[in-house]
Parts: C-alpha cells; structure tokens; sequence
C-alpha cells in the first residue's frame, strides 16, 4: 500500500452554499440583501460539499472568514481501483 499525500483547499463565498435563515447576524442580513438575485437560486449544501470532501480526506475543516468559507482537506484516504 502506497502512502497519498495531499491537502486540498476550497474557498467559496458563504452566500453561495449557505441558506440564510433567520435570526440573521448583521453581517448575513447584509449577504442577504447584496444578493437578493442569488437568495432566489439555488445553494449548494455546505453539508454535501463537507460529506464528499470526507470521502475522499480524513479530515476536513471549514472555517468562515468575514463572508468567505474555507473548507480545508488533508489526508487523502486512500482509493481502491
């Protein structure tokens, strides 16, 4: 068995795979109203997109900065062909 190094970083902006729900934070009821357009559309899960990170690292962080999330993956697990 062969060792698999790696990490993998994704950064999205909150407002794109967060639903807002209220009570609101000063700072997501402005997201909010920015972008009333993208409040209408579709999000993508924030839960789905950790899930699937988890499939693939064994250990996945996410962490919010001002209106930005950050999902952070390290060691690849290893994938049987």
């Amino acid at each position: 068995m062969s060792s698999q190094k790696g990490r993998l970083g994704i950064l999205a902006p909150t407002v794109l795979i967060n639903k807002y729900e209220d009570p609101l934070t000063i700072g997501e009821f402005v997201e909010k109203h920015e972008h009333e357009k993208i409040e209408r559309g579709k999000h993508l899960d924030k839960g789905v997109l950790q899930a699937l990170l988890e499939s693939y690292f064994k250990r996945v962080e996410e962490r919010q900065i001002v209106h930005m999330t950050v999902f952070l993956a390290f060691e690849p697990r290893v994938l049987h062909h």
